[in-house]
């Protein structure tokens, strides 16, 4: 749903990418409708000072676009968390076997393309 830019962001689209706090994703096309989840910021109690990210899944599609979401995070995490200054996207046909694009890379697939980051 949001993720596609073939056209402007339709109203509905725009009020729920206004409520989302910082990083969020909508997923439109599972099994169970819409899901929404985003990164929620949370003081944590044991740290005073310190803050815990947690994912929240909105919506019937909530609870796996959220599981999704935070799998992302952990392989950024373990990525050493690189900035957009050492950003690289590629694009490869969809299926391309991971081995083939190299290992410590995100891979994001869409209908039409695997995309490597």
């Amino acid at each position: 749903m949001m993720g596609r830019h073939e056209t402007h962001a339709s109203p509905a689209q725009q009020r729920i990418a206004n409520l989302m706090p910082l990083g969020g994703l909508a997923d439109a096309g599972g099994s169970k409708g819409l899901g929404v989840a985003a990164f929620v910021f949370e003081e944590d109690e044991t740290q005073p000072g310190s803050f815990k990210i947690t994912t929240w899944g909105y919506r019937p599609g909530g609870p796996s676009v959220a599981k999704h979401l935070a799998r992302q995070a952990r392989v950024w995490e373990e990525l050493g968390r690189p900035g957009a200054e050492c950003l690289e996207l590629a694009a490869w046909p969809p299926g391309t076997p991971p081995e083939t694009i190299g290992g410590g890379r995100m891979l994001l697939d869409r209908p039409h393309v695997r995309r490597a980051v």
